[in-house]
């Protein structure tokens, strides 16, 4: 029997995490209905990090070989929400080997999509809190949502019908299943498509809480007067601590904090900020708890909520 692929490909914030945290959680259970999510190589936490990576790489496809091989069930789940997000920066030919590797098996690429001023604002404010790299020139961003909505990353992932064509094309899928992740069902519909439905009564985690728009407001404060990563991961940080947040992002940037750090963090930032900004609550924070919590005891290790 032919294999079937299902590649969860997001978008972007629409609930890529929650879900990936719902496959590792309840991948025996999968595994038992003849679905495999693999754990090999390993993943990062939950998720397949690997996945996007491996694609915008020269280095070959052996990531995947190693992934596909250790599944002996009828199906594979291969999840990451940067096969959307970074499909235009893919390398042509390391695509291209992962089409040859697939050729036996039925791939369908399964994912979510948002209204669009929803998503947008949701999408900016992930490009406010990443740490800038090269995975992106969006991430760490100081732009505003209405100057972001023009960047060509953004305009590829508004545009649903021919992003979702243009990777059925790149991966060489049979199907495409789009669903609005907005309905209720989405997640639902999702595993209906995977056979499944009976897994659905699972409730999917509570991951990365919405930050308050004034946090935005600040980080883009930030982002504009701190040009170096370890400043704006000390920021970040605060804010992890200050909101009691469970935010990926921020968590991340907690947990590598050490009191030596505390030397990055300028707290004449906080001034001349606008009115819906903490401004006093935040700098008391910092000068009198924020210390003891780094010194104390690191950042949850499961970022989950009830």
């Amino acid at each position: 029997m032919t294999k079937r692929l299902f590649l969860h490909i997001g978008l972007p914030k629409t609930g890529s995490t929650s879900m990936q945290k719902w496959f590792f959680d309840h991948k025996d259970a999968l595994q038992s209905s003849g679905c495999t999510y693999p754990t090999d190589p390993p993943l990062q936490l939950y998720k397949q990090g690997y996945v996007a990576a491996t694609l915008r790489g020269r280095g070959g496809v052996a990531t995947f070989e190693r992934a596909l091989c250790t599944a002996t069930s009828p199906d594979v789940l291969l999840s990451n929400e940067g096969l959307a997000n970074h499909f235009h920066d893919f390398d042509p030919d390391t695509l291209a080997q992962f089409r040859t590797l697939t050729a036996n098996m039925s791939v369908h690429l399964i994912g979510f999509h948002r209204a669009p001023d929803r998503w947008l604002r949701s999408y900016h404010r992930q490009a406010v809190l990443n740490p800038r790299n090269n995975a992106s020139d969006l991430w760490g961003t100081t732009l505003s949502v209405g100057e972001i909505r023009t960047h060509i990353r953004v305009r590829r992932l508004l545009d649903h019908d021919r992003l979702a064509q243009d990777m059925a094309d790149g991966f060489g899928a049979q199907a495409v299943h789009m669903f609005d992740f907005d309905k209720a069902d989405a997640f639902a519909r999702m595993l209906s498509v995977m056979g499944q439905s009976h897994l659905a009564h699972l409730p999917l985690p509570c991951i990365n809480e919405t930050v308050p728009d004034w946090a935005i407001t600040l980080m883009r404060h930030i982002n504009t007067q701190e040009a170096d990563n370890p400043a704006r991961q000390v920021w970040k940080g605060l804010l992890f601590h200050f909101l009691d947040s469970n935010h990926t992002e921020l968590r991340n940037d907690a947990r590598r904090l050490t009191p030596q750090d505390l030397t990055l963090l300028n707290l004449d930032l906080l001034r001349d900020l606008p009115p819906d900004v903490p401004a006093e609550a935040i700098m008391a924070f910092a000068q009198k708890d924020f210390p003891a919590r780094i010194s104390d005891r690191p950042a949850p290790a499961d970022p989950i909520k009830p």
